[in-house]
């Protein structure tokens, strides 16, 4: 986490992720006793999130479960970083930060 979002320190206590030849999806879940400081960290212009639609992510899902709703409100970032490029998704209705990388073919 420190690589995508640095200065974000907080206890991480349940993680699902999958990965396949095109990238990697992490789902991080942070205790609810974080969520302030969380939240003023995506809230955070220095650091460059911008409103997003959850609609542009139902295909993300663990148990058959999409992990943002079509109407969640959510922040969102690209990071570039070479060959690979993550985007990383704040989800504050469900304390989840999510970060789908992508590697360059």
């Amino acid at each position: 986490m420190n690589e995508y979002c640095p200065g974000l320190n907080v206890s991480i206590n349940g993680v699902n992720w999958s990965s396949n030849s095109s990238g990697s999806v992490f789902v991080l879940k942070y205790d609810r006793g974080y969520q302030k400081k969380v939240s003023a960290y995506f809230a955070d212009p220095a650091n460059g999130y911008k409103a997003d639609n959850g609609r542009g992510y139902s295909d993300i899902k663990t148990n058959d479960k999409p992990e943002i709703d079509d109407d969640d409100a959510i922040v969102g970032k690209t990071i570039d970083k070479g060959k690979t490029t993550a985007k990383v998704v704040f989800d504050e209705s469900t304390s989840k930060i999510i970060i789908i990388e992508t590697v360059e073919k």
